[in-house]
């Protein structure tokens, strides 16, 4: 995992000026297929928090915003790459409760089979950041999920926790990206 990126979501309301992003040291090369991919360099991460200080700082981020859930687009990817980081220090996550976008476009949209989120931001026109990068990728997740949570809650079906009138940001999007070969 080379970096971190998330922001609060309050109700249908995406929390921009509440957003994480964090670089992590690999104590190694960043290879030249990821540079090229990412545009994260090796001189941008010299110095920056190993994996457990940057998950241990995502999750403070987390603990601030009172959050009730993180939601992903491929969630279960993005804790997978958590996991395997800890499980590195012998260490595992708790239960954490997710909301993974494709789940609720599943039940919107059944039709829908396109798996990539600037395509799904296309279609319910939504905002699209940049890719490649995490805090682009949680910003994109998290526009695409608060329209997902409009449409679902103007169809009359209710999320119990994330209210769109609670005062406080309760669901955090979240985007790892972790290095795609070992080396």
């Amino acid at each position: 995992m080379f970096e971190i990126g998330a922001v609060a979501v309050k109700g249908f309301t995406v929390q921009e000026d509440q957003q994480f992003q964090i670089y992590v040291n690999l104590n190694r090369q960043i290879s030249r297929e990821i540079i090229e991919l990412t545009n994260i360099t090796n001189e941008m991460v010299a110095g920056k928090p190993a994996g457990m200080e940057a998950i241990n700082q995502f999750f403070e981020f987390v603990r601030n915003q009172e959050s009730v859930s993180l939601v992903g687009h491929y969630i279960s990817f993005d804790m997978f790459v958590l996991q395997s980081e800890l499980m590195r220090e012998k260490l595992s996550l708790k239960y954490q409760n997710t909301i993974d976008t494709l789940d609720l476009i599943g039940f919107l949209a059944p039709s829908y089979d396109i798996r990539d989120i600037e395509r799904y931001a296309m279609a319910f026109n939504t905002r699209i950041y940049p890719r490649h990068s995490a805090i682009g990728e949680a910003l994109t997740t998290a526009y695409l999920f608060a329209e997902l949570l409009r449409q679902f809650s103007e169809r009359g079906h209710k999320t119990g926790r994330a209210d769109p009138g609670n005062s406080k940001p309760n669901l955090v999007a979240l985007a790892c990206f972790h290095r795609l070969k070992n080396g």
